[in-house]
């Protein structure tokens, strides 16, 4: 049985979060491993937070400092379809011919 990397561990402790309902940085520490270091656990937010994985959000409540975070809903996806752009699509001449006519009335 393989150990989960700092990232799913992260991953699995946000499940669930949002914007509404973010992680504070002291609950997540706490929750994923007294073991790991904070400078580390940071940097791995940061680079996630980087790879819009994650978002965050820091504020001042009641005279304390505090910093959240929350799954953002911008994965990756492992495989997207090709996209077209906008300028490749061209309508046919003739649905502009129509829509010409009918906004101008005579």
């Amino acid at each position: 049985m393989t150990t989960p990397t700092l990232r799913e561990n992260i991953l699995n402790v946000l499940a669930g979060s949002s914007s509404q309902m973010p992680v504070n940085l002291t609950k997540l520490q706490s929750l994923i491993a007294p073991k790991v270091k904070l400078a580390e656990l940071v940097s791995t937010l940061d680079a996630m937070c980087q790879s819009s994985e994650l978002q965050t959000c820091n504020g001042i409540k009641d005279g304390k400092a505090y910093v959240s975070y929350w799954i953002s809903g911008m994965m990756p996806p492992a495989w997207s379809p090709p996209r077209r752009d906008a300028v490749s699509v061209q309508k046919p001449a003739a649905e502009l011919t129509r829509k010409r006519k009918k906004s101008n009335p005579r």
